[in-house]
């Protein structure tokens, strides 16, 4: 493709940085919702188990949930400030990653973190019983989403992807693009 004049190239950078940002700014408040979730699941639990074994409720437990809330959420918001600095920068296209361009990994990737934590605060607040229950499903759920099938799913999508956008996959010149002002996405 031929260079841009000036006009069309500032145009152009003004809608490329804005390029995918709704759809990863929900999926972010997405994640962010379900972190938050959570959190009031285990907060129930904690409060149930206190409740069962007759101990009780203090301000010092929903104090320590109203810190946890923020750091959680603090730490989303983090990781969205992240993804979008990574999105405005266009590394994903520097480095020919045109697949995840436009998705909050960062985001996605502590939101599951979060979300490991809190089932597992919830496990060790269940009963024996609700133990069993959990590591039954567990190993179900391992059993249905094997490493295996992870990666031919992510593979086919990687491949559909690569064929839906046949000039993003060319990367040869991004750099240079970059370097010279005139970067073009196709």
């Amino acid at each position: 493709m031929g260079r841009c004049n000036s006009k069309n190239r500032d145009k152009y950078l003004i809608m490329g940085i804005f390029e995918d940002i709704e759809r990863m700014l929900s999926v972010m408040v997405v994640a962010m919702v379900i972190v938050f979730v959570a959190m009031v699941v285990d907060l129930a639990s904690g409060i149930n188990k206190a409740r069962i074994n007759g101990k009780i409720k203090t301000s010092w437990g929903l104090k320590r949930t109203m810190s946890k809330f923020i750091m959680y959420e603090g730490g989303m918001l983090i990781a969205g400030g992240v993804d979008v600095l990574m999105h405005f920068s266009h590394l994903y296209d520097l480095f020919c990653l045109h697949a995840i361009k436009g998705v909050p990994v960062i985001t996605c990737l502590v939101g599951a973190f979060l979300c490991v934590v809190e089932f597992m605060s919830v496990r060790e607040k269940a009963s024996v019983k609700m133990k069993k229950e959990f590591g039954e499903t567990a190993k179900m759920l391992g059993q249905l989403a094997s490493r295996e099938d992870f990666v031919k799913v992510l593979a086919e999508a990687l491949r559909a992807s690569a064929s839906a956008r046949p000039a993003a996959d060319n990367c040869d010149g991004v750099a240079d693009a970059y370097r010279e002002g005139g970067y073009e996405n196709n």
